[in-house]
């Protein structure tokens, strides 16, 4: 689900809900994201997206992050060993 509003400025601001198995690590079923873009002619100049904190699941998924909770969802690199 996304929810999107364009300002006349070339600004444009919304909302993102994002499911993922991955975050059923920490207990939680989804994320919410709030996202804002600026536009320059009709390229993207810069884009910002953070997590929506008010929303309590999200708030529950950053707690986890930031706690070092979540097992880790990428395989340990290989290779960097002294064989290779």
């Amino acid at each position: 689900m996304v929810s999107l509003r364009e300002t006349q400025t070339g600004m444009g601001y919304g909302k993102a809900e994002v499911r993922s198995e991955a975050f059923r690590m920490c207990g939680v079923n989804r994320a919410v994201l709030n996202f804002t873009t600026i536009l320059v002619g009709e390229k993207i100049y810069r884009e910002t997206v953070d997590f929506d904190l008010r929303d309590g699941e999200t708030a529950k998924l950053t707690a986890c992050l930031a706690a070092g909770m979540a097992p880790r969802m990428t395989p340990p690199r290989t290779g960097d060993g002294p064989e290779g």
